[in-house]
């Protein structure tokens, strides 16, 4: 098998976005479990406002606009927890 234990261990679908986390700039585990929890937070928080935004930019109501972002921000943390990629 090639590649370093980070990217061979990697969820399959997300390639290479174990090495731009912080593991490699601190030995500290809870600093750096705790800097990606940072750092998923504030990407979860984008996808609903630029969701909105590209909605708008591609000429839909405000209204339809918001919800397909409403959907486009839910949806992934829904399947995660309901577990549906996980057990087919």
């Amino acid at each position: 098998m090639h590649g370093t234990a980070a990217t061979r261990d990697a969820t399959p679908g997300y390639g290479a976005r174990p090495l731009c986390f912080p593991a490699g700039f601190t030995r500290d585990p809870v600093t750096a479990y705790r800097a990606v929890l940072m750092i998923n937070a504030l990407l979860s928080a984008l996808v609903f406002p630029l969701g909105f935004v590209a909605g708008r930019r591609m000429g839909l109501e405000r209204r339809i606009a918001f919800w397909v972002a409403m959907v486009a921000a839910v949806l992934p943390a829904g399947l995660f927890y309901a577990e549906y990629a996980i057990y087919p």
